[in-house]
């Protein structure tokens, strides 16, 4: 006997509440992905908050990069603190972002003070956090706080990798001062980091600027 498929009765499909939760939850983070005025995605977020659809941390970080990118940074501390009182895990990499946006905009303070909150935020420093709050105050001239910073880095356990030396033969480079520069790049070996392309690039960079080509031969 041949079967009509028209002849079938299809059950309807029960929608799972959970599921309904999540397309929502979804849809709400590509939109704002898509919006590039920090306004009106201020405006939206608000909207699928009333909507009672619950925010989640993707939601929130790709609020908070927008923006920081827009330098409205007032919201961003609010935004901050309403995570850390409703305990909202975040992840490491939303920081180094805000960290990054904090020294685009000269405000080198606010950046050190969020690398060191980032535990209240249930979020442990790494050599990657620590490489950008270090890059943030070479690249704005903050030298003595670049040895704060190292000091709070060995008392927090934090180990230096090839990108932190960078950053540092690059701080001495630009002050100028190629002997210091030689000998974190010396330490940087005797501590077993393997120097990259960029490491050298940074010194024979420097030397064929001040026509000292004898000393590029390491």
């Amino acid at each position: 006997m041949e079967l009509n498929i028209l002849d079938l009765k299809l059950k309807p499909r029960l929608i799972n509440p959970q599921e309904t939760f999540l397309v929502n939850q979804y849809h709400s983070l590509l939109t704002l992905k898509k919006i590039q005025d920090p306004n009106e995605a201020i405006s939206l977020f608000h909207d699928y908050d009333q909507m009672v659809i619950k925010h989640d941390y993707p939601t929130y970080s790709r609020l908070l990069y927008k923006l920081a990118k827009s330098r409205n940074f007032q919201v961003v501390e609010t935004l901050l603190e309403y995570l850390k009182t409703h305990c909202i895990h975040c992840k490491e990499t939303l920081f180094i972002g805000l960290i990054q946006h904090y020294g685009k905009a000269k405000l080198v303070d606010k950046a050190i003070e969020l690398f060191h909150n980032m535990g209240s935020f249930n979020c442990s420093q790494s050599v990657h956090s620590f490489n950008a709050i270090l890059n943030v105050l070479v690249d704005n001239g903050h030298c003595e706080a670049v040895n704060e910073i190292l000091i709070s880095c060995s008392k927090m356990g934090i180990g230096l990798n090839s990108v932190s030396i960078n950053i540092m033969i690059k701080n001495w480079l630009e002050k100028g001062d190629w002997e210091i520069a030689r000998q974190v790049f010396d330490e940087m070996l005797d501590g077993e980091i393997e120097p990259i392309v960029v490491t050298y690039n940074f010194q024979t960079g420097f030397l064929w600027k001040s026509r000292d080509v004898e000393g590029g031969k390491m």
